[in-house]
Formats: structure tokens, C-alpha cells, sequence
């Protein structure tokens, strides 16, 4: 109420305040403020309705909401929430806290096994390094292992069969890889001493020529110094010529040929090859025995300079009449081998020279002589001739 007044007229009067004036209790987020009732009372104006939100306490898994007789409560809700932990996923709220639901929905796998994967509460997926075994997907290393999160591989499979016919490579997808080659080999048998790979099998071949050239044979020191020249006559082969000179060849021992004049070793063989789409084909074969007679006389014959054979008609040794071995050091070397008649049996020509002509001069014991002939200055139907390009 306010302070009476006089009315005027020599009476005191009450002053109430007017009704609606906010008196009393200020009220709350649930209880009304206090109002005058205009008699000079101060009245309680009653409480929030219920469900009117109050006060906040700071707590997102409460709902905050008066009862209706003026006080606040904050029950629990089960909304979505966050618990702070990057671990879990689909967090909600119960009994008034948040927490994480599924531990496990979290994928940190990267796929990489050679990293360990996990997961840390505070920053979510981690990746380590590791060293554990793995596979590179080379099929040409083993023992792979992890190292910097990556596939390392290891050392090379052993891919050696121990068949020195054939060509042991690896191959990254398929691995180890077998290829027959045509090297020259030793068949265990003392009768063929030539002998050569063919279908991934050691073959021996005796006094005949090999079906592939063989490997590691002497050349001559400098190039253009082998002379080959074969004439082939279309009518009567009787007339066909054959002259190799194998001249500046690399150093040669007498002892390289074996016994050839007593009949001990086991003689010579004179082989040509022609090559087409890089694979060499046999063209010509003679061989020439150690030891025997040709005519009246011996057909081998050795002297302190030379080693000499000789057959006129070529009847004993395939066609070839005449070899001059003259064994020297490197440059000094030389080898002439002539040959005449039908027994040549040197094939048609022109020669192909798809690729190169090979010329071999091979011993009983496996040594071989070589000339290799890449272009020719006559290669028709008559006539072969050419220098060495080796």
C-alpha cells in the first residue's frame, strides 16, 4: 500500500495501490510475480503451467521444464548426442549422460597389411608400420616383408634346374621360366664329343655338325679377314667349289685338333649355317675322320709349322679335299679348308641374309673355329662370297 493521505476534509485515508501493482515475490522461471489486489494486500499469483521451459542446466541429455507447481526439473531425454569420443559412433543420451553406442562401427582398416590399425579416442583412425610378411605380388622375389607401410620384396627365387639345355629365367607373374636352348653340352658318352642341346636334352652328334652353331668359338682377331666363297653349279653339281680361309685368328695350339694324323683323335667336322627370323638352319655338313689313307698316301700329315689334309677326291671325307691348320698366337693363326664336287652337298644359293651366314670348323675334343658373315659382295645363284663381320 502506499503512505496514507488527508482526504481535505480533516480525515486520513488509505492510499492502496491499484490492482496489478507487483508486490511480494519477484517469481521464478516456475512460480508468477506477486500482484496487489487493490484492497491492500499483496497476493501470490500462482505457478508457470507445466511444461514451460526453465533454467537451463547446462546438460544436453536433461530436458528443462517446470511442473507446474513452480518447481524446474530436468529429466532425462534420449536424444542424439555427442560423448566425445572419436571411437564411437551413433551416441545418445540415457539417465542423464551421453555415451557411445557402437565401438566397433568405426572402420579405420585401410586396406595396407603393413600397417597395424586402431583407434584413438581423442583423434580417431591411427595407422602404425609394421614389418610383418607380406606378398609384393612379384612372383620373382620370396620373403617378402613390410617395411615404411609398404610391400618389400625380397631375395630371388632359385629358378636353376640344373638341365644346362635350357635358358632358367622368372618371370614377375607367372615365376620361374624354362626355355630350350641349342648350347653345346657334354652327353657323358667319350664316342660324341660334339655335342648340343636339342629339345632341352644333351644330344650327342659324333664327327657331324650340330643343328645350331656352336657357342664360344675362336674368331678372328680383326674383321673382314675370314674369306668364304661358294660356287654352286646348277647343272652339274660335280663342279660345286667350296674355300674358307679363316685368317688373323685368335691364338690356336696344335694340341686344340687333337691326334689327327695317326688316327688316335677323333677328326673334324666343316659346318655352315644360314640364319632366317634370327634362327640358324643347317646348310652344309662334312667331316673329315682322323687318321686314313687317301690314295697312296696318308691324308693327314703334321709338320712343325702345319697340319695338312689331303684328298683328291674328296671320296673319304664328304667332299673336302684339302685343310691347312697353321696354329699361332692371337693374329698369327690361320685355317684353310677347300672342298669340290657333288659330296659338298652345300645346298642352293643365293643365300638368304635374312640375318647372318656362320661358318664353323669343329674338333672331335669340342673345340670350334668361327666366322660370321652378315653381307656379301656376290650372293647369287652361282656364286656365295664374303668377308667376315667379326
Amino acid at each position: 500500500t502506499n503512505a496514507d493521505t488527508c482526504d481535505g476534509g480533516g480525515a486520513c485515508q488509505a492510499n492502496d495501490e491499484s490492482t496489478d501493482t507487483t508486490c511480494g515475490d519477484a517469481g521464478t522461471d516456475c512460480t508468477n510475480q506477486d500482484l496487489c489486489d487493490g484492497g491492500g494486500s499483496c497476493s501470490d499469483n500462482g505457478f508457470v503451467t507445466a511444461d514451460t521451459v526453465c533454467d537451463d542446466d547446462g546438460n544436453g541429455c536433461t530436458d528443462d521444464s517446470c511442473d507446474g507447481d513452480g518447481t524446474c526439473l530436468h529429466p532425462s531425454n534420449t536424444t542424439d548426442c555427442d560423448d566425445g569420443d572419436a571411437c564411437t559412433t551413433g551416441d545418445v543420451c540415457a539417465e542423464g549422460a551421453c555415451s557411445g553406442v557402437d565401438t566397433s562401427a568405426v572402420d579405420c582398416d585401410d586396406a595396407k597389411g603393413c600397417t597395424d590399425d586402431s583407434c584413438d579416442s581423442a583423434t580417431g583412425c591411427a595407422y602404425s608400420d609394421n614389418t610383418a610378411a607380406c606378398d609384393d605380388g612379384d612372383a620373382c622375389t620370396t620373403a617378402d616383408t613390410c617395411a615404411a607401410g609398404s610391400c618389400e620384396g625380397g631375395v630371388a627365387p632359385d629358378c636353376d634346374d640344373g638341365n644346362v639345355c635350357t635358358e632358367d629365367t622368372c618371370d614377375s607373374t607367372s615365376g620361374c621360366a624354362y626355355s630350350n636352348n641349342t648350347a653345346t653340352c657334354d652327353d657323358g658318352d667319350s664316342l660324341t664329343p660334339v655335342d648340343q642341346c636339342v629339345a632341352g636334352q644333351c644330344v650327342g652328334s659324333g664327327l657331324q655338325c650340330p643343328v645350331q652353331p656352336m657357342l664360344g668359338c675362336q674368331l678372328p682377331v680383326k674383321i673382314g679377314k675370314a674369306k668364304l666363297v661358294l660356287k654352286k653349279d646348277t647343272l652339274v653339281t660335280a663342279k660345286d667349289r667350296l674355300k674358307w680361309k679363316w685368317a688373323n685368328g685368335s691364338a690356336t695350339a696344335a694340341a686344340d685338333f687333337g691326334d689327327l694324323a695317326d688316327g688316335s683323335g677323333e677328326g673334324l667336322s666343316v659346318c655352315f649355317y644360314d640364319e632366317v627370323a634370327g634362327q640358324a638352319s643347317l646348310m652344309m655338313a662334312q667331316s673329315v675322320p682322323a687318321g686314313g689313307s687317301c690314295g697312296s698316301s696318308s691324308c693327314w700329315r703334321e709338320t712343325p709349322r702345319a697340319i695338312k689334309f689331303s684328298d683328291r677326291v674328296g671320296a673319304g671325307s664328304d667332299g673336302i679335299r684339302g685343310i691347312t691348320i697353321k696354329p699361332g698366337a692371337d693374329g698369327k693363326a690361320q685355317i684353310v679348308v677347300k672342298g669340290a664336287g657333288t659330296r659338298l652337298g652345300m645346298g642352293s644359293l643365293p643365300r638368304s641374309m635374312d640375318g647372318k651366314a656362320t661358318m664353323q670348323l669343329i674338333t672331335g675334343p669340342g673345340s670350334c673355329w668361327q666366322a660370321d658373315y652378315s653381307s656379301a659382295s656376290k650372293n647369287s645363284g652361282g656364286q656365295f662370297k664374303a668377308r667376315s663381320s667379326n
